[in-house]
């Protein structure tokens, strides 16, 4: 009889794994906000179909055409005149890239800590001193290599929407200092209007405006005044997409390498 042995991911491929799970839901967040694009280039697509049809049967009436409606749907598509219609979908597409984008630094964190936890590669960790109840420790098992990272995380409260909370948190535990960047800038500059769009309504205010004055410079070149609502654009959004993909690539790529030089 053959057995069958289940070879776990090294710690390269699982932050591999973090990385292409989080250009997924980018991915996803984009098909998002072209939504209303992928709903105009269908309806054209099905009505030049209908006209190329009636061509084909000798049906040449100009009241039965829809020339002018494909017209009319082509002008809408080129110069995106709904979008001032879905500016909700842009700001909540912010919102849900955000999240897509802490979860992927939370995994990210807690793989570090569990490779450092089994190597012995951090003596911040080993010499951390945490309170447990017996409950909690019922819950945790035998298992505690691969739950270490979560247990680090929930007990010290680690925000992962907060850059200073996880540029402080790389630095504590693996000694690896992450460095202040426009791609920072642009991060901190949509979390804090997520943060807005979420607890004040899309609403600028004066709590808005002080947090984001550790977000300059930045790309984004978006002039905020209090009291004023929130419209995040797609190319808006876009820069801070790129910039968490680039923050992520050189936070997985530069742990990896900092391990590797010890």
């Amino acid at each position: 009889m053959k057995t069958f042995s289940l070879k776990m991911p090294s710690f390269e491929e699982e932050l591999k794994n973090i990385s292409e799970n989080f250009n997924k839901n980018l991915s996803s967040v984009n098909e998002l906000l072209e939504f209303d694009q992928t709903i105009l280039q269908f309806c054209i697509s099905h009505l030049e179909d209908l006209e190329e049809g009636l061509n084909k049967a000798g049906i040449k009436n100009p009241h039965l055409s829809v020339q002018k409606v494909i017209k009319a749907l082509r002008e809408i598509k080129l110069h995106g005149s709904t979008k001032i219609k879905y500016q909700t979908i842009t700001n909540q597409s912010l919102v849900l890239t955000v999240s897509h984008f802490a979860s992927a630094i939370h995994d990210l964190f807690k793989c570090c800590i569990n490779h450092a936890f089994k190597n012995n590669l951090s003596d911040h960790l080993n010499n951390e001193e945490l309170k447990f109840s017996v409950k909690e420790l019922a819950n945790i098992g035998s298992n505690l290599e691969d739950q270490i990272g979560e247990i680090i995380t929930q007990k010290n409260s680690i925000s992962f929407q907060d850059m200073k909370s996880i540029q402080r948190s790389f630095k504590n535990y693996f000694k690896y200092q992450i460095k202040k960047s426009d791609n920072v800038n642009n991060i901190i500059f949509g979390q804090a209007c997520r943060h807005a769009i979420v607890h004040n309504g899309a609403k600028v205010d004066s709590s808005l405006l002080n947090q984001i004055k550790a977000a300059y410079p930045n790309e984004l070149n978006k002039d905020l005044k209090d009291k004023e609502e929130i419209h995040f654009r797609n190319e808006e959004l876009k820069i801070v997409m790129n910039s968490m993909k680039v923050y992520l690539d050189d936070l997985k790529n530069g742990m990896i390498k900092h391990w590797k030089s010890r």
